[in-house]
């Protein structure tokens, strides 16, 4: 293995991680959403709402976009 493939799967650790994290933090706000009552919700600042439904929204695990795409 070179050590350009030992920083490539370090920064690949890394990043699973970062997704596990950001997954636990998705499954928290699920929850802690779910617990409000409709007012309480809707009580949220303006923003919240579609905040809070884009990152639920969000899977965190889908596969990135095909090499390139984000220079497009």
């Amino acid at each position: 293995m070179t050590q350009q493939d030992h920083i490539t799967l370090a920064a690949l650790e890394r990043i699973e991680r970062e997704l596990e994290e950001q997954d636990e933090l998705l499954r928290g706000m699920r929850t802690a959403i779910a617990a409000m009552s409709s007012d309480e919700v809707l009580s949220l600042p303006s923003g919240y709402l579609a905040e809070i439904d884009d990152l639920l929204a969000h899977d965190v695990r889908q596969p990135p976009p095909p090499a390139g795409a984000l220079r497009a």
